[in-house]
């Protein structure tokens, strides 16, 4: 019979010694670790894409097609939404645990070198300079990105609130594709107050503080779609790019994949042209957008 050893770290001996020796191993990795300037390490040698380019909006806003236009350009890689906020490392493992901390690190550092690996992996892909992100949640994180990424550039896209809502509305998806959840959401139950009152407000309440807080242009939804040419000049030359005219034809390249919680999927977006924003019926007027509008500058026309 095949005799069982029990390892040394199992035996009741060994046990108390290491429930002793713990506290002093944890007081010894609560040191404060040296920072990276101590070791030498730049600017350029702490993150991977140093510039990158977010794009800050709500959903149903026009992201995609900006996105689509960018991508067109011969100097920027626009990819589809990335979801940065929902890719985190997993530290498991006490030994992990302890080690993450005596390199002077946290697990939201992980996280941020993860980010940027992801970020640098798809630009050299691309085989382009400049990397635009456009994913709409990231305007919820605008603090942590803007700390992480100190040299970010910012592109701002406003949209009327009501016209947001008038999208929602119109905005039709398939329950089996959507699941329970997302076939509740689509058409009228986007208006229902839990949705405005929870999601759509402080999307908009975390896009108007990091439009008062960071540097960047701003553009509307509504200009880009009457005004194609001057918007896209204006965006060029805040990120230092010559304008090519053939970008607003950015149905001639192909740009990634289209889909579910990837950005836009109509038909419209499909089309390859920037159409005009169609006419909706006026929605009532939505008391608790009455400031928002205003300060997003839509003022009380609708709302």
């Amino acid at each position: 019979m095949e005799r069982r050893v029990t390892p040394f770290f199992q035996r009741p001996d060994r046990e108390t010694e290491i429930t002793q020796l713990r506290p002093r191993l944890r007081k010894g990795l609560a040191t404060p670790a040296s920072t990276d300037a101590e070791f030498g390490i730049n600017e350029d040698a702490r993150r991977l894409v140093r510039s990158p380019v977010f794009i800050f909006s709500a959903f149903r806003s026009g992201s995609t097609l900006l996105r689509c236009i960018l991508d067109t350009h011969s100097c920027v890689h626009s990819p589809p939404e990335m979801h940065l906020d929902g890719m985190n490392v997993r530290i498991s493992g006490r030994s992990a645990k302890d080690a993450v901390p005596a390199m002077g690190m946290i697990r939201q550092d992980l996280d941020n070198l993860l980010w940027d690996a992801l970020l640098y992996r798809s630009l050299v892909r691309s085989g382009k300079k400049i990397l635009v992100e456009k994913t709409p949640d990231n305007v919820r994180m605008w603090r942590r990105i803007s700390t992480h990424w100190p040299e970010a550039r910012y592109i701002f896209l406003l949209r009327n609130p009501l016209n947001i809502l008038d999208s929602m509305r119109n905005w039709r998806g398939r329950p089996s594709r959507l699941g329970r959840i997302g076939a509740r959401l689509c058409g009228y139950h986007w208006m229902k107050e839990q949705y405005l009152h929870h999601w759509l407000l402080p999307l908009l309440t975390d896009l108007a503080e990091a439009r008062a807080s960071l540097p960047g242009i701003t553009i509307r939804y509504e200009q880009l779609t009457t005004d194609p040419h001057g918007t896209m000049q204006a965006v060029c030359k805040h990120l230092d790019i010559p304008w090519e005219p053939q970008m607003l034809n950015y149905g001639r390249v192909p740009h990634g994949a289209f889909g579910l919680r990837l950005g836009d999927t109509s038909e419209r977006i499909r089309s390859g042209r920037i159409l005009a924003d169609r006419s909706q019926e006026p929605l009532k007027e939505i008391a608790k957008f009455r400031r928002i509008s205003a300060i997003l500058g839509y003022p009380s026309q609708r709302c």
